[in-house]
């Protein structure tokens, strides 16, 4: 197994990225990361040792998250590490950069699946009876119909392949539960959906999420990264909120303590850096992105996630399953 990092990307690149890919790769050493970026940089990260299954491949070019993600020269560092998995030289390819770029450079480079019109990211959001798989949240800002009844065929066979959900339920995010409410977008997708080989139970609201609603919600990635980041936000809000409180209450009311345990507990599950990143699905590749703001937790279990992503062949049982549910 052979996993390429973007050494560049994000908000504390190289220095995170840099962390987090070595501890990844002391905890696996049967996997190569190659660290992808300008090497003087990467050397240059403070306590940086290489470990023996990690390599550096030097690259000057970096894309902002300002930049036009298809403008730029191949020759920057999620150009190149796509490039890597293209000729096989790498397995799986992790960024925390700019988004657009990586998507743009995987389908140019990698080809869509069969069927798929446009690729999408699935995020797994913690609730108290499972995660509801948001798709898509974040890859694309404008769609069509077609692209959500899609989402809603990568985001099925995400939920039962990887969360094991049997018959996934799958819901339109829409401004009330009424066949008839939601743009013009989600009514005709909800159209599509209805005569679809999906287990489609209909329009969901922002708040049926959190209630055992459906098991996948579907929605655009402008509307849908929203949403991700107001759940994120508010999570950590409240929960940093109440264990703020506990701490400076004088004295020690019975349960305190298992309270203040289950708000770190609650947390820990809710912290994005805990799976570190997310699949773009529809794409004859494995490209994981990592939240712009990764630090070297989440990098490490991003690569973790890779790793998990490539040796269970999640993208040959998605064009296998796609072409069943077309």
């Amino acid at each position: 197994m052979k996993i390429a990092v973007d050494a560049m990307g994000g908000d504390h690149a190289p220095r995170e990225i840099v962390k987090g890919s070595c501890e990844a790769a002391l905890a696996l050493p049967e996997v190569e990361i190659i660290l992808v970026g300008d090497q003087k940089e990467i050397e240059k990260v403070e306590g940086f040792e290489k470990p023996a299954n990690v390599t550096i491949k030097h690259t000057s070019g970096v894309i902002s998250f300002n930049d036009d993600p298809v403008s730029r020269s191949a020759q920057n560092s999620i150009g190149v590490c796509c490039n890597l998995v293209k000729t096989r030289e790498a397995d799986a390819f992790i960024s925390a950069g700019n988004t657009g770029a990586c998507m743009a450079s995987a389908v140019i480079l990698w080809k869509k699946i069969a069927k798929i019109e446009r690729p999408a990211i699935p995020i797994p959001i913690p609730t108290p009876t499972g995660a509801v798989v948001l798709i898509d949240a974040g890859a694309n800002v404008d769609c069509k119909p077609l692209n959500l009844h899609q989402f809603a065929i990568m985001g099925a066979i995400y939920s039962e392949r990887v969360l094991g959900v049997r018959n996934p339920r799958i819901g339109i995010l829409s401004n009330g539960t009424e066949d008839k409410k939601g743009n013009k977008l989600s009514l005709e997708a909800f159209a599509l959906l209805k005569e679809s080989k999906l287990n489609f139970i209909g329009n969901v609201e922002g708040s049926g999420i959190f209630k055992n609603t459906c098991d996948v919600l579907v929605c655009d990635g402008f509307v849908g990264n929203g949403v991700l980041k107001a759940v994120e936000a508010t999570s950590e809000m409240i929960l940093t909120l109440a264990y703020d409180h506990l701490s400076k209450t004088e004295g020690s009311s019975p349960g305190q303590d298992s309270i203040k345990g289950f708000i770190l507990d609650l947390k820990k599950r809710l912290d994005y850096a805990e799976y570190g990143g997310a699949p773009l699905l529809g794409v004859n590749g494995t490209c994981i992105i990592s939240h712009g703001s990764s630090k070297a937790k989440a990098i490490k279990n991003a690569v973790f996630t890779a790793n998990k992503f490539v040796n269970e062949k999640i993208n040959e049982k998605i064009e296998l399953d796609t072409a069943n549910l077309f």
